[in-house]
């Protein structure tokens, strides 16, 4: 319980004053519980009990509930200190009209708990939980009494529905696993080799314990590690009836398209998702980026929309929403619109290249093209680095600000962006021009600029170093295509097509599209494009810019390709 001053309002005093989101009196959001012990081992214990509860009420799917992965970041944004106003901004950044809070402390060899549920933004307290005790050395044992005494009070005060939900949830997790666990999750989207380690540890140390499986596994896939990703999800997948509705579509939506490249699978999952917990950002995200990914790029936006950017989990993501949204309206060629989510991209993270290529990309659309190339020069000056969301290589970006250039009809200053990706290449110190991606970087440039013979033997001398790469391969068939040698164009496009290793997404089939259309067989070449996409290619909003594929953008199968799908019925 956080004490309040007085049971009743919270004070008017201190508001927000940013916009809100609307407050929906049915929405519930559990505050991480106040720790009164003295004993600072114990603070993660009030955590524990919010993601509980959290989870169980998720796991209901008949009230709207404010994630864990939401709540905990936003009490953390709300302060430490636990006055009225500490409730009062929780529930206003989570727009939630109903807030579950409480406090714990010692009491000879226990720990007392207590709990009540208030009204927002009234702070009226509706309910006091019975109290619970638990053993000083096993905190853990008030999960599940306290989720079913917290569901059970909710089922009076909002939808007596709930009431069948009050038998035992799962065998709560140990007190180090949950910990664990936590540190994880603080960790998640900000260092995944931190939180890797984190849930995997939590998984050892309980080995019933399937979130921190579930969590482990998305963290390997962000570090596109997906053999040991793959494993987790496999026993997952195995053992469903385990995981609570949201962690089963969080499943879904991860290893359908992260991992197998079953996009369709994962935007169902990324709408599921969202009905279970609708006022969740990452939830809005999951069901935006794969509505993007499966081009359908008008409900991509209706989504990403609602997503708060201005507090708790939107907030650290607004970079990939507005990157997102401009992507979207750049696939339905509503470069205004594009070029205003654009700006608030760059605004978002003004001191790093990246951000101004949707930026870039619009100017280009629009005709600004030589406002286009100044920003993009502009932005290679940025030093590259890897520390941002995505690595970044002022070579790279102006060689895509080029292909935007060219491919919206301004071949002079395409040329100039990519003579000036050659000369940045060329510029860096040895040991960099003599990376893998330094020299793949001037191998595209080559075959940017039409120098067939001196980008053939770039990505020769590439294929030589690393024959596993589909790139090194797939540029060789497309540059001999281009220089007339069929025979071997041929014997490329064979083996690309006959390669069925697994995690390349699609790549080895889009490569052989790219042979398909040097060659002049378009009907080949859509057909293996849509081959790509059913094995995993997420990145069609790129192939509008691709120079292998200009010979196809009057063929009628390929236009079909790029044109935005309708969103299914509800």
């Amino acid at each position: 319980m956080i004490v309040l001053g007085t049971v009743g309002a919270w004070a008017a005093h201190g508001r927000m004053t940013v916009e809100a989101p609307v407050v929906v009196p049915s929405r519930v959001v559990v505050a991480p519980l106040e720790n009164r012990s003295g004993n600072r081992a114990l603070d993660p214990v009030g955590s524990m009990v919010a993601d509980w509860i959290t989870q169980g009420l998720l796991r209901t799917g008949l009230v709207q509930v404010v994630d864990a992965r939401t709540m905990l970041e936003t009490a953390r944004e709300s302060g430490p200190s636990r006055d009225e106003n500490y409730l009062r901004t929780l529930a206003e950044r989570t727009g939630a009209g109903t807030v579950v809070s409480g406090t714990y402390f010692a009491e000879g060899d226990s720990l007392r708990f207590l709990m009540r549920i208030t009204g927002a933004p009234s702070g009226e307290v509706r309910h006091t939980v019975d109290v619970v005790d638990a053993p000083r050395a096993r905190p853990t044992a008030a999960l599940e009494p306290l989720r079913q005494h917290v569901t059970g009070a909710l089922a009076v005060l909002l939808d007596p529905r709930l009431n069948n939900w009050t038998a035992r949830m799962s065998q709560p997790p140990t007190y180090e696993a949950y910990g664990e666990f936590l540190l994880g999750m603080q960790t998640f989207g900000l260092d995944y080799e931190s939180s890797v380690r984190h849930f995997a540890r939590a998984a050892r140390l309980d080995s019933t314990y399937r979130p921190a499986m579930l969590w482990a596994a998305m963290s390997y896939t962000n570090l596109h590690r997906y053999g040991p990703a793959d494993s987790l999800f496999r026993i997952l997948d195995r053992n469903r009836t385990q995981l609570a509705s949201y962690d089963e579509a969080n499943l879904d939506y991860f290893y359908a398209g992260f991992v197998r490249g079953d996009w369709e699978t994962s935007y169902r999952a990324g709408r599921r998702m969202l009905e279970l917990a609708p006022g969740a950002g990452h939830a809005l995200y999951a069901a935006g980026l794969t509505a993007q990914i499966t081009n359908r790029p008008r409900e991509a936006i209706e989504v990403l929309r609602r997503i708060d950017t201005k507090e708790g989990w939107g907030k650290a993501w607004a970079p990939r929403v507005y990157n997102l949204l401009a992507r979207s309206y750049h696939q339905l060629g509503d470069y205004r619109h594009e070029l205003e989510w654009a700006k608030q991209l760059r605004a978002s993270e003004p001191n790093v290249g990246w951000t101004r290529l949707e930026e870039v990309e619009a100017m280009a659309a629009l005709g600004e093209a030589k406002d286009a190339l100044d920003l993009a020069v502009e932005g290679a000056a940025f030093p590259a680095t890897p520390e941002t969301w995505e690595d970044y290589s002022p070579g790279d970006f102006l060689w895509q600000a080029g292909r935007e250039l060219r491919a919206h009809g301004h071949p002079t200053e395409a040329r100039q962006a990519f003579e000036r990706a050659e000369r940045w290449y060329a510029s860096r110190p040895a040991n960099e021009r003599a990376t893998p991606g330094n020299r793949r970087g001037v191998a595209r440039v080559l075959a940017s600029l039409e120098r067939w013979n001196d980008a053939r033997a770039a990505y020769a001398a590439l294929y030589k170093a690393d024959s596993l790469t589909v790139e090194h391969l797939g540029a060789l068939g497309v540059l001999s295509a281009r220089l007339g040698r069929m025979a071997e164009a041929d014997s490329i496009g064979a083996r690309l097509v006959d390669d069925a290793r697994p995690y390349t997404f699609g790549a080895p089939r889009l490569w052989a599209a790219r042979i398909a259309a040097v060659k002049g067989d378009p009907g080949a070449a859509a057909a293996f494009i849509h081959q790509a996409r059913r094995e995993g290619y997420a990145r069609l909003y790129l192939i509008h810019a691709d120079q292998d594929f200009e010979t196809l953008h009057d063929f009628p199968a390929f236009r079909e390709i790029l044109r935005p799908r309708s969103s299914p019925a509800p």
